[in-house]
C-alpha cells in the first residue's frame, strides 16, 4: 500500500495485559454497543466483537456507527453451531430458528450495524491461522481507495474439545481503528504487509488464532517499534510493522 496507515485507537479482550486469551479470564464481555434485547442473546462472539469495537472507537474519538468496518474470525458462531448439532442429533431434531439465524460468520457484523443504524461498508472474513493478516489486508484494500478510518476487529471463542480435541485456549478480541489520515490521536504507524513462504514446515500451534492481533494492540500501547509475525503456523509468514508516533510529529 502506497498511503501510510495509522492506528487512532486499539481495545482488547481480555485486557492487553491478559495472558493470550486465558480461559480463566474475565466473565463474558457487556457488549453495550448491542441493544438490551439483543445483548440477552448474544452469543460470546458476538458480545467479544460488540466489547473491543466499543474500546477502539472510543480510543480513536470518533462514532462507531460512522465507520466502515471488516471482522475476522477463524471458526466464527462455532459455540452457537455446536449447540444446534447437539440439538439435532439429542433433541427432537428441530432447529432453533433464532439460534440457526445466529450461527452464520458474519453475525456480530449484522447485530452491530443493525444495533447502531450503521449503513457503512462492512465484511466479514475467515482464513484460519492467516485471518488476521487477511483482515488487514482489506483494511489497507479499502484505504488504499477511501479516505478516512475503518474499524478492524478479529475475535474467536475458546477451543472446542469435541471440535478441536487436545487443543486448549481461550477466548480473545482485539480491534484497532486504522486511518489514512493522521491526526491528534494517532497511536503508531504501520508498515506494509510482508509475505515470505517458510523455509521449513511451520510448527503446529494451539493458540487462539486471532492471538496476533492482541498481539498488534500490546505493541501499539507499548510505544516501542517491533515486528509482528501475524499467523505462527502458516506455511506462509505474514509479517508487519509497528512504528510509534510521538505527540511532536502527530
Amino acid at each position: 500500500m502506497s498511503l501510510p496507515v495509522f492506528v487512532l485507537g486499539v481495545g482488547a479482550w481480555p485486557g492487553p495485559a491478559g495472558a493470550a486469551g486465558d480461559s480463566a479470564a474475565a466473565a463474558k464481555p457487556q457488549a453495550q454497543l448491542l441493544t438490551a434485547r439483543m445483548r440477552g442473546r448474544a452469543s460470546l462472539l458476538t458480545a467479544l466483537f460488540a466489547d473491543v469495537a466499543l474500546q477502539a472507537t472510543r480510543a480513536a474519538g470518533l462514532a462507531p456507527r460512522e465507520l466502515p468496518s471488516i471482522f475476522g474470525s477463524a471458526y466464527g458462531e462455532m459455540g452457537t453451531l455446536q449447540s444446534l448439532i447437539h440439538q439435532l442429533y439429542h433433541g427432537d431434531g428441530a432447529l432453533s430458528p433464532a439460534r440457526f439465524q445466529a450461527s452464520v460468520h458474519n453475525t456480530a457484523a449484522g447485530q452491530l450495524s443493525i444495533a447502531l443504524g450503521n449503513e457503512h461498508f462492512s465484511t466479514s472474513l475467515a482464513a484460519g491461522r492467516d485471518t488476521v493478516a487477511m483482515v488487514l489486508l482489506e483494511a489497507f484494500g479499502w484505504l488504499e481507495h477511501n479516505p478516512g478510518s475503518v474499524l478492524v476487529a478479529c475475535a474467536d471463542e475458546g477451543a472446542s474439545e469435541v471440535l478441536q480435541p487436545g487443543i486448549h485456549y481461550g477466548p480473545l478480541a482485539a480491534a484497532c481503528v486504522l486511518s489514512n489520515q493522521p491526526g491528534l490521536a494517532v497511536r503508531a504507524r504501520l508498515g506494509s504487509l510482508c509475505s515470505a513462504h517458510a523455509v521449513e514446515p511451520p510448527a503446529q500451534v494451539s493458540c487462539n488464532p486471532c492471538l496476533p492481533a492482541l498481539t498488534l494492540v500490546q505493541a501499539v500501547l507499548s510505544g516501542r517499534e517491533t515486528t509482528l509475525d501475524l499467523n505462527p503456523g502458516s506455511p506462509c509468514t505474514y509479517s508487519l510493522s509497528v512504528q510509534p508516533v510521538s505527540a511532536e510529529a502527530r
